[in-house]
This record gives C-alpha cells, sequence and structure tokens, in this order.
C-alpha cells in the first residue's frame, strides 16, 4: 500500500481524496496487526506443551486482535460505500483499481477468517470450563457436593451434546436413518471421554508426535546399542532377538496353512467391488469391467445373473462387476456367487455369499471400512455384551459394539433368506462343503463375530479375519474362538495392534 501511495501520489485529487484517506487507515490497521501478531507469536513461543503459564496474556493479546479485525471489517464497508459513491468520479484509473483490489482481497481475507474460525472453533470450550470447575469444587469442598455433581453431570450432557451435533454436522451427507441415530450419541460419548482433560491445540498434537517419534528412536539406538541385552534391531521381517519366532513354511502343515490364508484373501479384497478394482487397475480397469457390466441405458442389454441374487448396487451393476473380475483374475473361476448385497449403512455393512467348488467350501466375504457410514460404524466403538442379542454367551463376552450389531445384521440376512441352506445345497458332489467367513479391516471384525455366533450352527466352520481392529473382543472370547479364527497382522500395521 506503501508503494501504491508513492506511485500514484498524484492521481489523489478532487473526489480521489477519500481513496487517499481509505489507503492510509489501511496502513494504520495493518502496522497494528503485524505489532499485535508479532506479540502473539513471541508470547506462543514460551513454556511448552503443558506448562501453559508463560502464556497466560496470549488472551488479552487475542481480545485485541479480534477488535483490530473488527475495526478492519468497519473500515472495510466504509471503503465499499466510498468505492461506490466516488468510482466514476474519480479520474485516476490507476487509484480506482488499486482501491478496489484492496477492498477484494480484505473481504476475502475476512470469509477465509470465518470458514476457518467456523472449522476451528470449539464451542465445547464453555462447557470444558465449567467441568474442570465442577470438578476442582468437588476436591475442594464437601459441603453441597449433590449440587456440584449434578451441575457436573449436567455440564457432562452439554459437552457430549456439542460433540453429537459436530458428528451429525461433519456427517450430514452420511444417510443415517431415523433408527441409527444412537451411532452419533455413542460416537460423541466416546469423543467427549477422549477429549474431556485435552486442552490442546492442532500444532501441540503435531509436536507432540514429532517429539514421540523421537523419542522412541532415541530409546531403540539405546537398547540396540546396550551390550547387555540381546536386540537385534527393530526392523520388521528380521529377528529382533534370539527369541523372534518366524511363520515356519518348511513345515507342510504351516505351508498349507498359509496357502490358505492367502488363498481367502482374495475373496476379502474382492469384496470392495470396483472402486479397489479401479485403483489397483488405473489404466485398463475400466474397460476390462465393461465385460461384466450391465447396460443401464437398454433393458434388452441388461445382462441377468439367475444363480446370484443382487441388492443395492448401481444400475450398471459395477460392484458385482468389480467383485466377479477380482475373483476372476486371482483364478477364481470356479466360484459361484449367489448373493451379493451392497447395501452400506450404520452398523449393517456389505456381504456376499460365494461357493468355492475347487475348495469345497461356502464363503460369506464381507467388506471393510469404504463409505462414510462404515466409518461411523467403526467409531461405534463401545463394549457390548453378547448376551444383549443371545442368552447363549456366557456373561464375560463383549465385542465392539458397531461390529457385534453389523454380524447379528449379516446373520440376519443369512437366516432370513436362507443364503446358506441354498448355497449347501448347490453342492457339485456328495462330499460335505465347509464354511468359511473372511473379511478385511471392519469386515475382518465383523467377520470374527459372526463366526462365533454361527458356530453353535456350523461347529466346522472357520474364520479368517485381515487386518482386525484391536480390542475387538474381550479376553475370554478370544480365548474360547482361537480353535477357529486365523487372524492375520501383516508387519507393523497400526489398527489390528
Amino acid at each position: 500500500m506503501a508503494v501504491i501511495l508513492g506511485i500514484v501520489e498524484e492521481g489523489f485529487v478532487n473526489d480521489c481524496r477519500l481513496f487517499h484517506t481509505h489507503i492510509l487507515g489501511y496502513l494504520v490497521i495493518l502496522t497494528l496487526c503485524i505489532l499485535v501478531e508479532g506479540c502473539v507469536v513471541w508470547v506462543a513461543m514460551k513454556g511448552s506443551i503443558l506448562y501453559t503459564e508463560p502464556r497466560d496474556p496470549m488472551q488479552y493479546l487475542l481480545y485485541i486482535r479480534l477488535v483490530i479485525l473488527l475495526v478492519e471489517f468497519v473500515w472495510s464497508v466504509v471503503g465499499v460505500v466510498w468505492i461506490i459513491q466516488y468510482y466514476n468520479d474519480c479520474p485516476s484509473n490507476m487509484v480506482k483499481k488499486s482501491v478496489l483490489g484492496i477492498i477484494i482481497c480484505d473481504w476475502v481475507i475476512f470469509f477465509s477468517v470465518l470458514v476457518t474460525a467456523w472449522c476451528v472453533f470449539d464451542t465445547a470450550g464453555r462447557n470444558w470450563v465449567k467441568l474442570k470447575r465442577c470438578k476442582r469444587e468437588i476436591k475442594r469442598t464437601d459441603t453441597h457436593v449433590w449440587r456440584t455433581k449434578l451441575n457436573q453431570r449436567l455440564t457432562m450432557e452439554a459437552y457430549e451434546a456439542s460433540w453429537e451435533h459436530r458428528c451429525k454436522l461433519l456427517c450430514c451427507c452420511a444417510g443415517v436413518q431415523d433408527n441409527q441415530q444412537h451411532a452419533f450419541q455413542e460416537i460423541a460419548r466416546l469423543l467427549s471421554e477422549f477429549f474431556i482433560d485435552v486442552d490442546l491445540v492442532p500444532s501441540d498434537v503435531v509436536a507432540g508426535l514429532v517429539l514421540l517419534r523421537q523419542q522412541q528412536k532415541h530409546q531403540r539406538q539405546m537398547i540396540v546399542g546396550q551390550h547387555s541385552n540381546d536386540t537385534y534391531q527393530f526392523l520388521s521381517g528380521v529377528p529382533i532377538n534370539p527369541r523372534t519366532k518366524f511363520v515356519q513354511l518348511s513345515r507342510p502343515e504351516i505351508l498349507e496353512q498359509f496357502k490358505e490364508v492367502v488363498y481367502y484373501m482374495r475373496y476379502a479384497l474382492a469384496a470392495y467391488g470396483w472402486p479397489l478394482y479401479i485403483y489397483t487397475h488405473p489404466g485398463a480397469g475400466a474397460c476390462q469391467l465393461l465385460k461384466f457390466c450391465s447396460c443401464c441405458c437398454c433393458q434388452c442389454c441388461r445382462k441377468h445373473d439367475d444363480e446370484c441374487t443382487l441388492e443395492h448396487d448401481n444400475c450398471c451393476q459395477c460392484n458385482l462387476a468389480g467383485l466377479k473380475r477380482t475373483l476372476h483374475n486371482y483364478g477364481l473361476s470356479n466360484t459361484e456367487v449367489t448373493y451379493a448385497n451392497f447395501h452400506s449403512a450404520v452398523n449393517e455393512t456389505c456381504f456376499f455369499v460365494a461357493i468355492d467348488h475347487d475348495r469345497k467350501t461356502v464363503v460369506v466375504t464381507i467388506r471393510g471400512t469404504l463409505s462414510l457410514q462404515d466409518c461411523l460404524t467403526d467409531l461405534t466403538a463401545d463394549a457390548e455384551s453378547f448376551r444383549a442379542f443371545s442368552d447363549d454367551f456366557p456373561h464375560d463376552w463383549y465385542g465392539h459394539r458397531g461390529m457385534l450389531e453389523s454380524a447379528v445384521y449379516v446373520k440376519n440376512k443369512l437366516e432370513e433368506l436362507l443364503l446358506l441352506d441354498l448355497a449347501f445345497s448347490k453342492q457339485m458332489d456328495e462330499e460335505q462343503y465347509g464354511l468359511i467367513i473372511a473379511g478385511h479391516s471392519l469386515g475382518a471384525g465383523t467377520a470374527a463375530i459372526l463366526s462365533i455366533l454361527l458356530k453353535k450352527q456350523y461347529p466346522n466352520l472357520r474364520c479368517f479375519p485381515f487386518s482386525p481392529p484391536g480390542g475387538l473382543l474381550s479376553k475370554t472370547a478370544v480365548d474360547a474362538s482361537r480353535s477357529y479364527i486365523t487372524s492375520t497382522v501383516v508387519g507393523k500395521d497400526v489398527v489390528p495392534r
């Protein structure tokens, strides 16, 4: 702005003098902004992440900055009024264009500040401060404890309500049904309990993660450098110490089990349909799917697979096409898909049923996280008792609530449509077919719980969950299902660990 004043000084005459005043006012405002923001940076560098007392003056600096922002907004409105009234009367095009550009840039900045504040401002901050005050009062005095605890409970409910509102706002496009609104309440309760004592900003979290990583590297170097221990190194695929155990593929029975795990992983990948197929075949993937797709424009050109019952696919049956194409590419051409359901909702996951005539098995495969509804199912992470759905299970069997409800949804579908009975009735010889349940990520957790629910009805079933989430089952349920559930975790995958 100082450069503009110096270059076009002679243009600020007659009706253009108000524009000269406007630019001078902006110079004063921006100078104050630079001084205040410099003080903000200086104060922000004091203390540490958890030692906040040296940064106490920050609130007053922010109040001053907010006042300057309001003054800047008022001055921008004045500039808009002046430029509307005197734009045609000012003879200097340079002056008019300069002032117009300043005003446009200023309003763009205002808009970006409002959007940023709307995204990052924690409306639950007042409730958080009240909750802290209630906890201090409970510790400090024994009088009127019941009233203080009542205030604490009300404040906690308000804090959860703010998180619930935030979740609904972020997931407004998820298409959550009315009978699934409780998922938002459970997610809000989980997030409020997790962040209730966290008084941090995003930069603190990033700095903490960086420091944690540096500390991990330092500790690993110290452990490897000490001669008193037998640790070699911390890498995947190599021995960490002399007691490290690897899969003994030289043993025939272990090799056969490993091949079986790899074999059914292909079903877990096929469950993702066309999105994963296009992702893994970015070049010719779309063209390869056309052979398996149906024409959505002409009814006579639509392909009808009488042997497969299809639900909730798109008009061209792209998900079914991606499923079949993936199985075909993996050499599973002797596999018959009898049912495929691509309905995705909170606590209701996609799955398909297939008959593998080569392995003589009926395979139920559950898709992993792929949609926003699946993410909400993942976040519904409270513990739920198995006895909430059946009295046949012990009292101490618990599972991930979202995945337990998803497993119950799949089980009800299998029973209502007689999917497993119809699949077993299509076996090609007299040899009895087995039941396999597989899935990846969200599908892995759902598959593991589904296998527990179906174990009594199908005693010989086996389950292959790939990268199931950690904390899926209680210890008693894990111990009871070891014999028929084989989980697979690759490397340092953080989700199962």
